[in-house]
């Protein structure tokens, strides 16, 4: 912006760029979510047609209050830490779960539809309350997540760091053992794994599927050669028993 402010017009230039992209994404989302809610919602739950001119009114209904909302919400986003993190620890809600999901389907044939599903549904509600009481730690201050650091130590660039390397001190992680208190970036992973632990161990429980019933092209190339491979030799095996 120092840069830009040499040159009259270009720091407005500069600033409407930038809300032009916000507000084109934003847009999208909010005409993406009211489209959502009346083709999956309000359509099926309504016995007669409805109008053009209902729809158009009903979309923008949707449109202002999800908007007015969106607004609201930022005086409560401020409180909780940075966006990045924030946002990554409220994608791995769901984004865990369904990594763990698509692994256990290309991996692991032999886990049925139950078991997924009891698996899923751990991992969800174990994501949810990590994440919620990972938000209520940081908004309280019991636990801010590693800053990295801000030394410009052998840099042969000169600028005034001062100020960065003076307002560190307020950014010291306070030491906890909790589940929580680890990086928000390992969220993902650990809902894929409590996803893939607790589906095997309810297969147990739910049995075990037939992988012979299972679509090969439904499945991993190399875990495909190697059930192929372990099916040969339990044919050979007891094709020596016969024989013996």
């Amino acid at each position: 912006m120092q840069v830009f402010g040499k040159f009259p017009g270009l720091p407005g230039l500069f600033v409407s760029a930038v809300f032009s992209a916000a507000l084109s994404s934003v847009s999208t989302l909010l005409n993406s979510l009211a489209a959502v809610l009346l083709e999956d919602f309000i359509k099926p739950n309504v016995r007669s047609p409805i109008s053009e001119n209902t729809v158009a009114i009903v979309m923008r209904t949707i449109v202002i209050v999800f908007g007015v909302s969106a607004i609201g919400l930022v005086y409560i986003v401020e409180k909780m830490g940075m966006v990045l993190q924030l946002s990554a620890t409220m994608q791995s809600i769901s984004y865990g779960p369904m990594l763990g999901i698509f692994s256990t389907g290309v991996l692991m044939p032999w886990i049925s539809e139950k078991s997924v599903f009891v698996g899923s549904l751990v991992a969800v509600l174990s994501m949810t309350w990590i994440c919620i009481k990972a938000q209520m730690a940081i908004v309280t201050g019991s636990f801010r997540h590693t800053k990295l650091p801000v030394s410009v130590e052998g840099c042969d660039y000169e600028y005034d760091n001062s100020r960065y390397l003076n307002s560190t001190n307020e950014y010291e992680v306070k030491n906890g053992n909790a589940i929580h208190h680890i990086s928000f970036l390992l969220y993902t992973m650990l809902g894929a794994l409590i996803t893939i632990v607790v589906s095997n161990i309810a297969s147990l429980y739910f049995g075990r599927n037939k992988i012979s019933d299972v679509d090969k092209k439904l499945i991993a190339p190399f875990i495909v050669k190697y059930i192929q491979k372990q099916s040969y030799k339990n044919v050979q095996t007891s094709e020596k028993l016969e024989m013996e």
